[in-house]
């Protein structure tokens, strides 16, 4: 018994449903390319510089607040992602 499913000709709505699916996918591809190529370029995001991604500047701290609405004391720490 010999199998032949694969020498058969591709019924109409295969060839539909495979244009339709690879036209999805390369729409997708290019989509995430002209988002990646703008927001490289500045266009429609902010990327700050590699240099301030390594060296973060330490001006974040923890405020403590009295119930009256005064600061009490500020607290800073080096590395604050851990």
């Amino acid at each position: 018994m010999e199998n032949k499913w694969y020498k058969q000709p591709l019924q109409k709505w295969h060839k539909v449903f495979l244009g339709v699916f690879w036209g999805l996918f390369v729409a997708g591809i290019g989509t995430a390319a002209i988002v990646v190529a703008l927001i490289s370029g500045g266009t429609i995001g902010y990327l700050p510089p590699l240099e301030d991604l390594q060296n973060p500047k330490s001006i974040y701290a923890s405020e403590i607040i009295s119930s009256d609405g005064e600061v009490i004391g500020r607290y800073y720490k080096e590395n604050r992602v851990g």
